[in-house]
């Protein structure tokens, strides 16, 4: 009997220490192990401060680079250029070697962002009489200018008769207007407008704003009213409008009259007599046509019109319907 009791007590202790064991090995394989390196952060996105540049020979741009999250284990940046021909970069800072194009890229791990640069043959220009004596220049037929960013407070219309490109810095950082009261002796219309294209030329008018412009009393040969349109393309060749926001002026917004105009992510708001108003005044041999693209967005009650004749007019306008109205054509998004 004695034996019995002594069996059953030793093995009463063993299953007590085989519990004890097995508690004691599940709790090691919950608990994290102190030697277990922290989690290392990777990076997650990088931007710039700027997704496109337009320079001119020998012009340096810094962009900035920002590194998420914040806490990353590693955000150091290495940058490249596509073409060291036409633009190289240090640190951020990129410097223009000659006309062409180039991406600038910025890396950090395996996260990278890019700017498009677009080294031109021009002169940029810082205010209103730089401007204006700029495009009154022949010897700047055919090249950019450049407008940096501030307001541009004009005594006359930047009145253009020559092939070039007039490129700002972005909507909301380039404005031209109107300053003081403007007077037209020439005898004829269109030097009211804050921007008129005539005479044939190919132009391209980007990332800018264009407001204020007023009615003006004719003193020349001819009286009468020339009035403020915002753009004003009478007569003109080819002319691209893009990425541009026309504001406030008195009469149209946009007028194509005798011309080939593509609005491209064009916005027009407050004009008096409307958004674009597109008219043919021309010989039988000539025409006008507008092109308007799905980003454009015209803010007026009335925001594409021709009151005049459709013969020799062509409106291809994405997204819009047109109806004729008590003899006025429109078009409606």
């Amino acid at each position: 009997m004695k034996a019995k009791k002594f069996v059953w007590a030793v093995l009463a202790v063993v299953f007590a220490l085989s519990l004890a064991a097995f508690a004691a090995c599940d709790d090691d394989e919950t608990k994290p192990n102190d030697g277990d390196k922290p989690e290392t952060v990777a990076v997650t996105e990088v931007t710039l401060n700027q997704a496109d540049a337009a320079m001119l020979k020998g012009e340096n741009v810094t962009l900035t680079a920002t590194v998420k999250p914040d806490n990353a284990a590693d955000k150091t940046l290495t940058w490249t250029t596509s073409d060291e021909d036409v633009a190289t970069v240090a640190n951020g800072v990129v410097t223009a070697v000659a006309e062409g194009d180039a991406v600038i890229t910025a890396k950090a791990g395996d996260k990278t962002a890019t700017c498009a640069v677009s080294v031109v043959d021009g002169v940029r220009v810082a205010d209103a009489e730089q401007l204006l004596a700029a495009v009154k220049d022949a010897d700047n037929a055919g090249k950019v200018i450049l407008l940096s960013a501030g307001t541009y407070s004009l005594t006359e219309s930047v009145y253009i008769e020559q092939d070039l490109m007039l490129c700002g810095a972005g909507k909301d950082e380039v404005v031209l207007q109107p300053t003081g009261t403007w007077t037209n002796a020439t005898g004829s219309k269109g030097y009211a407008s804050v921007i008129t294209v005539t005479n044939g030329a190919n132009v391209t008018i980007s990332d800018l704003t264009v407001k204020d412009a007023q009615n003006v009393a004719m003193t020349g040969p001819v009286s009468g009213t020339d009035y403020g349109h915002g753009i004003n393309a009478a007569f003109a060749g080819e002319v691209v409008i893009e990425n541009v926001a026309v504001q406030d002026n008195a009469a149209c917004g946009i007028v194509v009259n005798t011309s080939d105009v593509t609005l491209k992510n064009v916005s027009t708001s407050g004009n008096g007599w409307g958004g674009v108003n597109v008219d043919h005044k021309g010989t039988a041999e000539q025409s006008t046509s507008l092109t308007v693209d799905a980003a454009c967005a015209f803010g007026e009650q009335v925001q594409i019109y021709c009151d005049g004749s459709m013969d020799r007019v062509t409106v291809t306008a994405e997204g819009y319907t047109s109806a004729e109205v008590e003899g006025v054509t429109v078009w409606t998004k």
